[in-house]
């Protein structure tokens, strides 16, 4: 998705210079001119990375739903099951025990999504972000992004309390009747709440999820 907007914002950008040049001529462009194209182009861009706004403002679809309820497409549907937060992550998919750690006095957060296949379908989820109640949104982070905690320091305190995590893929096939279940990973400041999920599906769909209820637990 970055891509093609980056291609379009630099065609679009390319556009507004090549009519500005067509008017005026070379000799007679001004730098007021120039820099009046460059905020435009500043504004745009600044626009689309807002979470709360992006795509919609370029005519984009946006779904607004709850935890729990099925956010349904053409041949697939997508639910957020649930947010939990915890200091400590344990990785299903690791052969041995191995447990990360937030950095400093940071939290980690799990939400778990599961996508249904209806017709079978390629499926594609990403550029998610996490708001907190603070007003701050969070990208997408993966395990190893987190400090791991050596082995001669895990307790079985640390490990009851690891939330496990099984990566959600970006990108993958869903065949029809089948489920699949995974996670996506942040670290937010302590003391902050996740209060949205937003991310987007299949390149063209903003999904809005209010976690306002979440229970703090899988």
């Amino acid at each position: 998705m970055a891509r093609i907007f980056t291609k379009c914002f630099y065609s679009c950008l390319s556009f507004l210079f090549s009519s500005l040049v067509g008017v005026v001529g070379y000799r007679d462009l001004t730098l007021e001119a120039l820099i009046a194209v460059v905020l435009l182009a500043g504004f745009l861009l600044a626009v689309y990375l807002r979470p709360d706004v992006g795509l919609s403002f370029f005519g984009g679809r946006v779904i607004e739903a709850d935890i729990g309820s099925v956010i349904r497409f053409d041949g697939w549907g997508v639910i957020v099951k649930g947010a939990s937060v915890s200091r400590h992550l344990r990785p299903t998919s690791c052969c041995s025990l191995i447990v990360y750690r937030a950095g400093g006095d940071s939290m980690i957060v799990v939400v778990e999504l599961e996508v249904a296949g209806f017709d079978g379908e390629v499926v594609m989820l990403d550029e998610f972000k996490l708001l907190t109640d603070s007003g701050k949104s969070y990208e997408r982070i993966y395990p190893y992004m987190l400090t791991p905690v050596p082995a001669t320091n895990l307790s079985n305190g640390i490990v009851e309390e690891a939330i496990e995590y099984k990566e959600l893929p970006v990108v993958f096939a869903i065949p029809s009747g089948e489920r699949i279940r995974g996670h996506v990973l942040f670290e937010i400041s302590s003391g902050e709440r996740p209060v949205r999920l937003i991310f987007r599906a299949n390149e063209t769909i903003i999904v809005s999820v209010d976690l306002g209820s979440y229970s703090g637990e899988i």
